[in-house]
């Protein structure tokens, strides 16, 4: 019997054996603990650099879409001033001048086209709001050039206050965007 630290019938050769075994097991645990740690510090970076890609593209999306809201209100405040009183919108709709009518479109083209999953949620009511709007007014005015012939003074009123007031909303939904993309612009 061999004595060492502890009584044991084992030979030194047996005892060897088993400390390596003990060891060879410590160690396999050991690499596959390091393994782990490594995979979920890889994994929470990568983590963070999807969600860096995913407000990077969003902040992207929310400028673009400033950009659109510029380009929709000054296209709706030409259309309107083009059609501003009653002779002017007569000779819009007899193709004697022309309105701005198919920027009006392409924009709100433009607009629907910008998928509503991409911006952040604090512009997605805006967002709706201004396709809306725009898509409203536009249809107004195309309503108004077709029946420009048998409207009343108290039509001609209305459309005219309709565009004043679709105009402040886009103002409005503009301003509501630019509060949110402003602070993001880089």
């Amino acid at each position: 019997m061999n004595q060492l630290c502890l009584t044991t019938d084992l030979t030194s050769a047996e005892l060897a054996s088993w400390v390596q075994a003990i060891g060879s097991i410590a160690a396999i645990l050991g690499a596959a603990w390091v393994a782990w740690f490594q995979t979920q510090r890889q994994f929470k970076n990568e983590l963070q650099l999807q969600k860096a890609a995913l407000a990077a593209h969003r902040a992207e999306a929310g400028r673009t879409l400033m950009k659109l809201v510029e380009n929709s209100a000054d296209a709706m405040l030409y259309v309107s001033e083009k059609l501003s009183e009653r002779e002017a919108v007569h000779r819009v709709a007899q193709g004697q001048a022309s309105c701005g009518l198919g920027e009006l479109g392409r924009l709100e083209t433009y607009l629907r086209a910008i998928p509503l999953h991409d911006l952040p949620d604090t512009l997605v009511t805006p967002a709706l709001v201004l396709v809306s709007t725009l898509g409203q007014f536009k249809e107004k005015v195309e309503l108004v050039l077709r029946l420009h012939r048998t409207m009343t003074a108290e039509n001609f009123e209305d459309f005219f206050k309709t565009m004043n007031d679709m105009k402040e909303a886009v103002t409005e939904a503009r301003g509501d965007i630019e509060k949110e993309v402003a602070p993001n612009v880089t």
